[in-house]
C-alpha cells in the first residue's frame, strides 16, 4: 500500500503542479487581457476628446459662417434697398420733370398770373 500512496502522491503532485501551471497562464492572460482594455480605455479617452474637441471647433466653424451668411445678406437686402430707393426717386424725378408735367405747371402759372 506504501507504494500505491506513494504513486498516488507523486500523480497527485504532478497534477498540481500541471494545474499550477494552467492556472498560472490563465491568470497571466487575464492580466494581459486587463492591461490590454485599460490601454484602450484610455485610447479611447484620449480620442474622445479629441473628437469632441474637433466637434467643438466644427460647431465654431458653423456658427461663424451662419453669422457670415447673415451679414451677407443683410447687406445685400440693404443694397437691394438702396437700389429700389434711388430707382423710385428717379422716377418720381421723371415724373415731376416730364413734359406734361412742365406744361401743366407752366398753364397754371399762367392761369394764377391771369
Amino acid at each position: 500500500m506504501a507504494n500505491f500512496e506513494i504513486q498516488h502522491l507523486r500523480r497527485s503532485r504532478a497534477q498540481c503542479a500541471q494545474e499550477l501551471e494552467e492556472s498560472t497562464g490563465l491568470v497571466n492572460r487575464l492580466q494581459v487581457r486587463r492591461q490590454i482594455q485599460e490601454a484602450d480605455a484610455i485610447f479611447n479617452m484620449n480620442r474622445l476628446g479629441q473628437l469632441e474637441a474637433n466637434r467643438r471647433a466644427a460647431r465654431e466653424q458653423a456658427v461663424e459662417a451662419e453669422y457670415e451668411r447673415r451679414a451677407t445678406m443683410f447687406h445685400l437686402r440693404l443694397i437691394l434697398a438702396l437700389l429700389v430707393a434711388v430707382m423710385l426717386a428717379y422716377g418720381c424725378w421723371c415724373v415731376y420733370m416730364s413734359p406734361e408735367l412742365k406744361y401743366i405747371m407752366k398753364r397754371r402759372e399762367e392761369v394764377l398770373r391771369s
